[in-house]
């Protein structure tokens, strides 16, 4: 068995303990200054003798497991080519300490996992990585066994070319080993020269080209980090990497690369990763690792808890394409999210925020409000379930028909964690009392709407509007399609009228806010046409003139109110 130390599970200050899988990619999100590159610094210092000097704790425990026998782990030391610890033939660093490699183990066998954090396990801060993909010194490989992953590039041609590749993949550009620098070992970008005619890979004139290509260390700091994280790819040394914010310096492009290339690269390894970035997530799920962890941080005054998204959680939310292209994983690092039925809402409302709120106190959280849409009733539960698992505050503004159908509403109280049962009377009196209602138009009524629709055009087919205008007169003739441009006000008096506020009282209070007037271009029936022409025409008003939509900013307000006490 290759001996390993597996970090088996870690527990934050507040007292809640999430159990780990050995090769498995853990990602630590949540939003600013809630302890993600801390909790790296803490799991490096809970690993290792000597640690980061920190003044919080927000993992103060963790439990580490390792495998293998004594006699497997002195033979690994013996034999890993790619271990820099062994001083001499029968010496290893173990704790800060030299020990003979017998003594190391006995050691070994008692598991006691922190004296060797040293050997199997890294901490890769942005601020340190930068220096990993400089220049290193040459050796002499007769005697000396590599020390470092450049070393392996020097040795390999193979292994070259294929972080290369990588390489290339981001920045259009080759990385190059320059062989011939003497002392010291160069890595250079640029395009990589071909060989002409009577040259070799040794030939003076093949080298001189590359002599002349850019030092990688003179660079900027996106592909110096880049390069660092991809060596660390090719290293053997550690089995365990904690990798603060590998986005850092990156393009969402390059950052969705190289989320992708550590989901498929690092699949033996255990990976611990905090971030901002969407996209790193997004690549490392396009990778289909199957053993992918999203942990997010929360922390209330010294207090720090994490919440758990498996990779079962996260197959359900990305084998939905949908949902895969929205902005559903953003919210991960938003302080609360609200979803909506489509993307014209969220413009909406997101434009609304900003000019009411401008100069409210609490202005530095309400901006942290993220709105996601949901492209339909229908998924909304789902992304709630989902964000509400990872204990992201997640609120819900939906069309006031979503009180049509007992599906998805029942499953969207649920998912605010409601209890249906708890107007599932109040809620069939409103339903009841709609459908009595007399269908708006009749047969004969809808036909000749239709015809005449039909009359107005001279054309052998027909256009967009046209086709929106027979669907209007199919539209209008239920009860319900005329409760979803009026809201509260369709409902009819008396006890319908009293269980429909008291449906929407107790929806408000789980979360899920119904517009009281219906739909979104109801806030104002000044503006004709379909919703895409209605949102267009309303952003080009002033929200911060009182006079505009004033419905809108009061039920904005109640919303805002019931999160942000």
């Amino acid at each position: 068995m290759i001996p390993k130390l597996i970090i088996e599970s870690i527990k934050f200050n507040k007292g809640n303990a999430i159990k780990l899988d050995d090769s498995s990619i853990t990602i630590f999100v949540g939003g600013n200054n809630v302890g993600k590159s801390v909790g790296l610094k803490n799991l490096y210092n809970l690993t290792h003798p000597n640690g980061y000097s920190v003044t919080h704790k927000v993992i103060e425990h963790v439990d580490l497991k390792t495998t293998g026998s004594g006699e497997e782990f002195i033979s690994f030391l013996q034999t890993d080519d790619y271990n820099t610890h062994i001083n001499g033939e029968n010496q290893i660093n173990i704790g800060g300490y030299l020990r003979d490699l017998d003594f190391a183990g006995k050691i070994w066998e008692k598991n006691q996992g922190k004296d060797f954090g040293n050997i199997f396990i890294k901490l890769l801060m942005t601020e340190n990585r930068l220096n990993f993909s400089n220049n290193v010194e040459s050796k002499d490989f007769y005697k000396d066994k590599p020390n470092h992953p450049i070393h392996l590039m020097y040795l390999d041609e193979n292994i070259e070319l294929s972080i290369s590749e990588y390489f290339k993949k981001a920045f259009n550009l080759d990385l190059v080993v320059d062989r011939f620098a003497g002392k010291l070992i160069h890595l250079k970008v640029g395009t990589r020269p071909t060989l002409v005619e009577g040259e070799n890979h040794l030939s003076k004139s093949y080298n001189e080209r590359i002599r002349v290509l850019p030092m990688l260390r003179d660079q900027g700091d996106g592909m110096r980090s880049f390069v660092s994280i991809l060596l660390e790819m090719i290293s053997k040394n550690h089995h365990s990497l904690l990798i603060d914010e590998p986005e850092a310096f990156l393009h969402p492009p390059q950052a969705r690369l190289i989320g992708k290339l550590i989901g498929t690269l690092f699949t033996e390894r255990q990976i611990f990763i905090s971030t901002h970035s969407s996209d790193l997530i997004k690549g490392i799920l396009e990778s289909k690792n199957e053993k992918v962890n999203l942990i997010r941080i929360q922390r209330e005054e010294e207090f720090n808890t994490g919440s758990l998204l498996s990779n079962v959680d996260i197959e359900t939310i990305w084998k939905d394409p949908v949902l895969r292209y929205s902005p559903i994983l953003d919210g991960l690092f938003h302080e609360n999210v609200i979803v909506c039925e489509s993307d014209g809402d969220c413009r909406f409302f997101n434009a609304l925020l900003e000019a009411q709120f401008q100069s409210d106190p609490r202005y530095y959280r309400i901006s942290d409000t993220l709105f996601i849409p949901a492209h339909g009733k229908a998924k909304i539960p789902n992304i709630v379930k989902a964000l509400k698992k990872i204990s992201v505050p997640t609120f819900t503004i939906c069309d006031f028909d979503i009180l049509n159908n007992i599906s998805p509403l029942k499953e969207l109280v649920e998912s605010h964690n409601g209890d249906w049962s708890i107007i599932q009377t109040k809620w069939n009196i409103v339903y009841n009392a709609v459908n009595q209602i007399k269908s708006q138009l009749d047969k004969e009524e809808a036909k000749s709407a239709i015809l005449e629709a039909f009359d107005s055009v001279s054309t052998p087919n027909l256009n967009q509007k046209q086709v929106e205008k027979i669907r209007e007169v199919l539209k209008v003739s239920t009860a319900w399609s005329f409760a979803k441009k009026s809201g509260v006000n369709f409902i009819p008096s008396g006890q319908a009228h009293s269980a429909c506020l008291e449906v929407l009282e107790y929806l408000n209070s789980i979360g899920i806010f119904p517009l009281t007037v219906g739909e979104l271009e109801s806030f104002d029936k000044s503006i004709g046409g379909n919703k895409s022409k209605w949102l267009e025409e309303i952003l080009k008003k002033d929200f911060s003139n009182s006079d505009v939509v004033p419905e809108a900013k009061r039920f904005l307000s109640h919303i805002v109110d019931s999160i942000y006490k």
